[in-house]
């Protein structure tokens, strides 16, 4: 669904689920989105409630009816906004702002030169898609040519054998997570 949206001359954002449904509604109706997909039924309840008059879409939709996610829409221009992404929330509401397409393949550039992002090497973001830097990754590796391998939680059970077995090579991650991957290879070598 991701890729889909992002192909066409859209703005996406993924909204955290584990925020307050009032934060998520506030994010959905102030940013103007004219469509939400989700299977969460207290946010579509939300949206109904206030009479949103945008799509409210399910993963079960798009499965049933693939125009839905279709990718044949009218290309956007390299500086036209394409992602909408927000700050953490640390140090009040979170904070709504906008990437180019030439902002991302700028970033992706400098991924592939000096981060090791290429072609089929693997990828582990640990965190939820509504974590910008998971978000920056999977579109780095869909440019790349990588894998991606994602967790909404950091288990020492999936680390001591995904990594071996995936072969798993570079990590995208903020300080925290990476304190935790060390300290459990520390504890599963």
């Amino acid at each position: 669904a991701v890729v889909a949206v992002e192909a066409g001359a859209r703005i996406l954002t993924v909204v955290d689920a584990h925020w307050p449904v009032a934060l998520q509604m506030q994010l959905i109706v102030t940013t103007g989105a004219a469509a939400v997909i989700t299977d969460v039924p207290t946010i579509r309840a939300a949206l109904h409630s206030a009479g949103w008059s945008g799509l409210v879409v399910g993963l079960d939709d798009l499965a049933r009816t693939p125009s839905l996610a279709s990718t044949h829409a009218e290309a956007a221009a390299d500086d036209a906004p394409f992602l909408m992404l927000t700050s953490s929330g640390t140090t009040g509401t979170p904070k709504a702002f906008l990437k180019t397409r030439r902002q991302y393949a700028a970033n992706i550039d400098v991924s592939r030169d000096h981060l090791g992002a290429r072609d089929r090497v693997a990828t582990f973001a640990p965190g939820p898609m509504s974590y910008s830097l998971t978000l920056y990754t999977l579109f780095e590796v869909l440019a790349t040519g990588g894998r991606m391998h994602v967790a909404d939680r950091l288990d020492e059970l999936w680390l001591s054998s995904r990594v071996h077995d995936e072969r798993i090579t570079r990590l995208v991650a903020v300080p925290a997570a990476v304190t935790a991957l060390t300290d459990a290879a520390r504890r599963h070598p």
